[in-house]
């Protein structure tokens, strides 16, 4: 059999509708990839020959999760069960799904996939994991995987031989250090250049070592580029930074934007009052 790839990008669904319809037309390749609903997705194609077989490719980006010190992400690999109310649609054509339109769910074929116990789903997962830093404790709770270490800092991670029965997740977690780690990451796409610096925390062991009294200016961006999650993040970590000073710390913090905002005259001493003064003037930043 004769292997084929079919490539596209997702548009906005009367468009590719249209083009659709024409490439069926023309006896042409075609493939259709439609969002039912936020975490679903249907891919349709046509025209496939006799013997032929059809790889389809699609590419996302998805935000990894930090909980604490713990980095995961989620890939979803079944649909589940949904409740459908309502009468069924009986003019209305349905799609392949195992429940039929109904008058208040008029897409219910398109977002209950077809079932069968009995079905063969495989499944294989192969996945390079660059997280900028030295990794400790590389789980799936709900897989066996096995990991092979690459290079210094990347881990190449494979799932094999396994059934398309529930979402598959990794964790992960930052070897702890002395020393906070930095981890740059870079991108280029066309003639444009991405780049992302991350920085983890040391042990906590650090924090409670004595240590020499030290002068801290935090400098905090609350311009527009920072609305959303960076600057929740951004907060996040100030507050926790100002919690981290000792109370023979001195520390001030600085706020900008098109201007800028100096919470006190002076660097001042981090007691508690002092620290909590600082705290609630981080909760009231926004971007």
């Amino acid at each position: 059999a004769c292997s084929r790839s079919a490539a596209f990008n997702i548009s906005m669904y009367s468009l590719c509708s249209s083009l659709q319809s024409i490439s069926l037309r023309a006896s042409k390749k075609v493939s259709l990839v439609e969002q039912q609903r936020p975490n679903i997705f249907t891919t349709k194609v046509a025209n496939i020959g006799p013997g032929e077989t059809i790889k389809i490719a699609i590419e996302y980006q998805q935000a990894v999760r930090i909980d604490h010190d713990q980095f995961s992400i989620r890939f979803p690999m079944i649909v589940g069960e949904r409740y459908i109310p309502g009468k069924k649609i009986s003019t209305q054509p349905n799609a392949l799904g195992n429940k039929a339109n109904t008058h208040r769910v008029k897409d219910a074929s398109k977002i209950t996939p077809p079932t069968d116990a009995n079905a063969d789903r495989p499944v294989a997962i192969s996945i390079n994991l660059k997280a900028g830093f030295n990794t400790d404790s590389i789980v799936s709770p709900y897989h066996q995987i096995s990991i092979v270490e690459t290079d210094k800092l990347t881990k190449h991670i494979s799932l094999k031989n396994t059934q398309a029965n529930r979402d598959f997740e990794l964790t992960w977690q930052a070897h702890k250090t002395l020393t906070p780690d930095l981890a740059l990451f870079t991108q280029q796409k066309g003639d444009d250049h991405y780049l992302m610096l991350m920085a983890t925390p040391p042990a906590d062991e650090v924090f409670k070592q004595s240590h020499t009294p030290r002068e801290v200016i935090f400098i905090i961006d609350s311009s527009g580029s920072m609305m959303g999650s960076s600057m929740e993040q951004a907060t996040n970590a100030l507050i926790q930074a100002i919690n981290r000073l000792k109370p023979t710390d001195r520390f001030n913090i600085i706020d900008f934007d098109s201007d800028f905002e100096v919470l006190f005259d002076t660097a001042i001493p981090a007691i508690d009052m002092n620290k909590r003064h600082g705290i609630r003037f981080s909760k009231y930043l926004a971007a």
